[in-house]
Order: C-alpha cells, then structure tokens, then sequence
C-alpha cells in the first residue's frame, strides 16, 4: 500500500481508522494549501510588523490575546490563506484546535543542546519577530510543510515493509513555514554543541541541504552515531522490543516509573478522560486478538518538549511472544504556529505532514486519530537505538559532523520533494555564500539570546 491516507483508512495490523479520510478531502485540501503556501508573498516585503520585545514573549495567553484580532476569520479546509506572514504568536484561530504553544522560554537543567530541543515554539517566535532582520524576502519565500524542531534525535531508522528508512520520528511542532528557517533551526541545535566552523561547519550543513534538496545521493554512508539504529534486523528488533516490555510489565501490569501514572493511581476525573478518548479515538485502532492488560497515563508536565501534553499507554498481550507497548501521545499546537497561522482542522495537517515526510504506508503499530480539535499520534514504544547526549557529542566531535551532515542532507530531500524545490536550490546555490553569512549572523544572534535566558556558562 503506498499511499499513507489509504493506510490509515484502512483494517491495519488490527487497528482500523476512526475518521475517513476521503481522498477528495486530502487533495482538495493539499491543492489549495500548497499553491498559496509555495506562491512568492508580497507580505513579506510589505506587511508592517507590530513591534514587540523580549519581555512580550514571555507574557501571558490573556496579554497576548489583547493584541491580536479576535475576529479573524478561521481558515476553512479547502480555503487559500497567506501561510507566509509572520506572527508574532499563535493567532486565536490557530490555537482553536489545541492549547498554544506561547513560546517563552523554558529553562530546563541540563546543556543548551537540551534546552533548545525544548524550545522549538521560542525559536518560531523569535524567528517572527527577527528573521526579516538577518535574511531577505526571497529565502523566506519558499515555505512547504517542516520538521519544526529537527535536531539528532528526532529522526530515526524504522521498517516500511522490508527496508529500514530514516525519517522525522516526531511530529509535535511540525506544520507550514519557510524550508531555509526549518535548516537555520537544525543549524542553531548544530551549532549549540561546537560554535567553532572549524567543528561543525555551517557550509558543509549547507551544501549538504542543497545536495539533498537537488536529489543527489549520499555517498558518506552511514554515520556511524545511527549505524546500529539503521542495521538491525526484524528478528532483533522483535526480540529487543520484547525484552523492554518484559522489563517495563510484571504480571500484567505496567511498573512503577518516572511520570507514569498507573491507572489504579489515575484520579477518576482522569480515568473519565481516557476511558472518553478510548470510546472515541482509540479503541478501533487497537489490534484485534489482543487482550488490554493495563493503563497508564504519562505526562513530564512542563518539562520536555512535549510542554505537557498527556501520552495515554496501553499494555496489550496476545500471547507470551506478542505483547505491545502502544503510546497515543497528544498533539498539541505546533511550534511553527508561533511564526504564521496553520490550518485550522488539526488531524488534516497531522496527516498531511506525516504524509509528506514518510510518504509511504504507516509502519506496523503507527497510525493517528483525532478530530479538527485534537490529534492522537499512535506509535510502539520501540528499543530506542539512538541515546545521544551532549558529552557524547563532545566526546566524538567526527561523529557528530557526520551525523549533523547526513541530517542537514535529509532536510533537503524532504523539502526537495515539495513544490518548486528547483527554484528554491537555485536560490541557494546564486547566494550560496551570502546565504551562509546571513544565516551565521541570525543563528549567532539567536544562541546568544538563548544562552541569556538559559544562563548557559558556555559562552
């Protein structure tokens, strides 16, 4: 099956779709998105940019709401809306679907590496206020569907049928914005670990991007940060997953962790809420032949990138040799949400992005529910192959530029793979070299507002 809208529609593995969806409904709706999404904007060069401060951003939803249109008109499926125009947050529109992301900056304990993975809506929102100011109009026209927070370990090895692919493992902050601000968000995480050109070469990230947006292949292999991720077989990847439940289940229940709340432990407001979204969401996309053993909700609260979204867990047995672990985590507004408005129905974007970026049928155990106001990202709580810390990244600074590469690479060939990608590497190569001092001055720029607000020591 090679179109992911029919997989999710689909009986897949057991589970089956909630909400159809109809083919008319994603053409129609990618149709009119991408040809106003892809168009030159003249917005950008013309439109005039409320003035706000670093104190703004941190102000609350209530404060921010006063100075946005509360009568702006929700965008409607199907409808063309300039996604290009900057905000500076959340519109109410945009944040009708799910909680907003508000985009102040949360300091986390740990390296700034850590702290910008947590950060994505405050980059979108800085970008909204400051990126017209480094870059020009051109490399902010060409906007598509983006990662929204890519960094080395958002991205990771999974089987689609018998090949083992490399893509986006996370779609949280994922939606429409400019292709070159997705790379810049990368480049500021790259750059977080080594600031010195000589470590981690903006450049080398840059024609990487380009190779990638032009279709050449890759030709470094396999960097060597990922290789174990992208050599496993089926039969060890089977047996490995096996052992992390056995090793996360006693006797049929869910173990006692770290922000995991046992169902027993869950109050019964809470439990009114699963059992609520299991009714609606859930409990036709769970394999058949499996017996539900236990519940758990997971939250970090507002630690994490997630900003405290709730995972809801299932532990599911058919026998002693097929048990699943099966996460439904929460989707909430989308950092890039913080830069331009996103379509208003929330499950049609998911779709569309998670499309765009797998573009082939749903792995085993994947798949998403939800409505126009809540989305429910479906996944196996698989053996994570890929545990990369920030002293890991110092200690084998080689391996951490094979992999920033590779990754700059893959960027590009997913942004290659939507609409007049030619004309925007064209772009690119014409202003290659001014593209990278302009890009330098805004990432510099951005990390030492970052390293301010974090405190960071490592100046």
């Amino acid at each position: 099956m090679s179109d992911l809208g029919a997989a999710c529609d689909s009986d897949h593995s057991g589970g089956k779709r909630v909400a159809p969806w109809w083919p008319h409904q994603r053409w129609m709706v990618r149709a009119a998105w991408i040809e106003k999404i892809m168009g030159k904007t003249s917005a950008l060069r013309s439109s005039p940019r409320p003035k706000v401060t670093a104190r703004s951003r941190i102000a609350s939803w209530t404060q921010l709401r006063s100075r946005l249109d509360p009568m702006s008109p929700p965008l409607k499926i199907g409808s063309r809306m300039n996604f290009a125009t900057p905000l500076v947050a959340s519109t109410a529109a945009s944040a009708s679907f799910c909680r907003t992301a508000l985009g102040e900056w949360n300091a986390i304990d740990g390296s700034l590496m850590m702290a910008l993975r947590s950060n994505a809506p405050h980059f979108w929102t800085w970008a909204a206020e400051n990126a017209q100011k480094y870059l020009p109009p051109e490399a902010l026209e060409f906007s598509g569907f983006v990662v929204g927070d890519a960094h080395h370990e958002n991205f990771a090895y999974y089987f689609f049928g018998s090949n083992r692919v490399y893509v986006p493992n996370d779609f949280d902050d994922s939606g429409v914005a400019p292709f070159f601000l997705d790379l810049l968000k990368f480049v500021g995480v790259s750059h977080s670990v080594f600031r010195d050109e000589k470590k981690i070469s903006t450049k080398l990230m840059l024609r990487s991007y380009i190779s990638g947006l032009t279709g050449k292949r890759w030709a470094a292999g396999v960097p060597e940060f990922i290789a174990e991720d992208s050599g496993v077989n089926t039969a060890k990847l089977d047996q490995l997953y096996l052992e992390k439940i056995e090793k996360k289940t006693k006797a049929g229940n869910f173990l006692p962790d770290e922000g995991l709340t046992l169902w027993e432990n869950i109050s019964k407001a809470d439990q009114k809420t699963f059992s609520d979204l299991e009714k609606t969401f859930f409990v036709d996309l769970l394999p058949k032949n499996y017996v539900i053993k236990h519940r758990s909700m997971f939250s970090k609260g507002d630690r994490g990138g997630s900003r405290g979204m709730v995972r809801y867990l299932y532990y599911l047995k058919n026998s002693d040799t097929q048990k699943e672990i099966l996460e439904f985590k929460e989707l909430g507004s989308p950092a890039v949400a913080n830069y331009n408005k996103q379509p208003e129905h929330r499950l049609e974007l998911a779709k569309d992005v998670v499309k765009t970026f797998w573009r082939s049928s749903l792995p085993n155990m994947f798949n998403i529910t939800g409505d126009a106001t809540k989305v429910f990202w479906m996944r196996p709580k698989l053996p994570n192959f890929i545990k990369l810390s920030h002293s890991d990244f110092k200690r084998n600074p080689h391996h951490f530029a094979d992999l920033t590469y590779f990754i700059a690479f893959k960027l590009g060939v997913w942004h290659g793979s939507q609409l007049r990608s030619q004309r925007y590497a064209n772009y690119l190569e014409s202003n290659f070299e001014a593209s990278i001092l302009k890009s330098t001055d805004l990432i510099n720029h951005y990390l030492d507002e970052a390293r301010f607000l974090q405190k960071d020591p490592n100046k």
